[in-house]
C-alpha cells in the first residue's frame, strides 16, 4: 500500500520502480496519482460487485494472480 499522504514525486517513484502494471485504488484517490504512470488503474469502487463463491477450493498461487507487494 501507499500512503496517499506520500509526495506525489515519491509515489510515481515507487510506482516506476516496482513495474506495476496495475493499480488498485479507489475514485477519491485516483487524481493523486502521476498521470504519465503507464500502469492499468482500477478503481475498486468502480467495478461492479460480484458475489462471491459458495466454496473457494485451495489452490497454489500462479502467475495469474495478484500480488500484494510491500516497501
Amino acid at each position: 500500500p501507499l500512503d496517499p499522504a506520500y509526495p506525489a514525486d515519491r509515489i510515481a517513484h515507487f510506482i516506476t520502480d516496482s513495474a506495476a502494471s496495475v493499480i488498485l485504488t479507489d475514485s477519491g484517490h485516483r487524481d493523486q496519482l502521476p498521470g504519465t504512470l503507464s500502469a492499468d488503474i482500477l478503481c475498486l469502487d468502480a467495478l461492479p460487485e460480484v458475489p462471491a463463491a459458495a466454496e473457494t477450493a485451495a489452490t497454489a498461487p500462479g502467475p495469474q494472480d495478484l500480488a500484494y507487494l510491500i516497501y
